[in-house]
């Protein structure tokens, strides 16, 4: 059994920041598991588009940009899971 994972990582692919989320531990049919991921990706874009020694991510408007744009490329990542996994499951 393969496993299953997110990718989080800044748009700009050159700064190198990623976080991968272990998905597997999560029931993404339940939609108490699928709002633990939410959170984790949340988190996770945070975390990678936090600027040196910046604890508040929010600061900048470039730091809220790269968190929006992150969190919306690993939340397609999310949807294209769930949609496989739907579509497995209903054969």
């Amino acid at each position: 059994v393969a496993a299953l994972s997110l990718s989080v990582a800044t748009p700009a692919v050159a700064s190198g920041n990623s976080v991968v989320i272990d998905i597997d531990r999560y029931n993404l049919q339940s939609q108490a598991g699928y709002d633990a991921v939410v959170r984790q990706i949340s988190s996770a874009a945070r975390r990678v588009c936090e600027t040196g020694g910046t604890r508040h991510v929010f600061a900048s408007r470039s730091a809220r940009d790269c968190v929006a744009e992150t969190r919306a490329s690993a939340m397609r990542q999310l949807e294209d899971r769930v949609r496989r996994m739907r579509t497995q499951a209903a054969r």
